[in-house]
């Protein structure tokens, strides 16, 4: 199946991004200027389809492809690279099932959802305000008291202990 490089402009502004591409690999990158670019591989039968709804860039696979057209070797990896304006981002949602996916480290969200089945991630975007929303979570954790957390990890210690030995006999036995 033969590709070709694809690019859209993107010129209003939006503060959610969602990307579901399927085998797509992924790459969130700067750029000078206020207008967004989306650059991607396509062909007849695979491609990118955009829209903007309210304040969101949807960005989603389309899939021609019949059942036979699944037959075969792959013969390359497909990409979609967004480029971005250095704003800050309300939130970002990534899927992809077999593709990377490749976060700048200057560009920055303040949710994110990042999930590939079977690719990479490399996420190095900007989350402003992680640490306290990190504190603020560990705040309502109800923590065990202390008598008890040493009695369950004798317990555990003694589990561990009696396996080992089970485990040393059994192996001295049959050896």
């Amino acid at each position: 199946e033969h590709f070709e490089r694809e690019s859209f402009a993107v010129k209003e502004e939006f503060e959610h991004i969602f990307i579901d591409v399927q085998d797509y690999d992924v790459a969130i990158l700067p750029i000078e200027g206020d207008a967004s670019l989306i650059d991607f591989d396509e062909s007849k039968k695979l491609g990118i389809v955009y829209e903007l709804d309210r304040d969101m860039l949807v960005i989603k696979a389309r899939n021609d492809r019949k059942w036979f057209d699944y037959i075969g070797i792959n013969t390359g990896d497909r990409e979609l690279k967004l480029y971005l304006p250095k704003n800050a981002y309300t939130s970002l949602t990534v899927s992809t099932d077999t593709g990377d996916i490749t976060v700048s480290d200057e560009v920055a969200f303040i949710r994110s959802s990042v999930t590939t089945s079977t690719g990479d991630i490399k996420f190095r975007a900007k989350i402003p305000g992680w640490w306290k929303s990190l504190k603020s979570e560990c705040g309502k954790i109800t923590w065990c008291p202390k008598d008890k957390l040493k009695k369950n990890t004798l317990v555990v210690v003694v589990i561990i202990l009696a396996i080992a030995i089970a485990v040393g006999v059994l192996d001295f036995a049959f050896s």
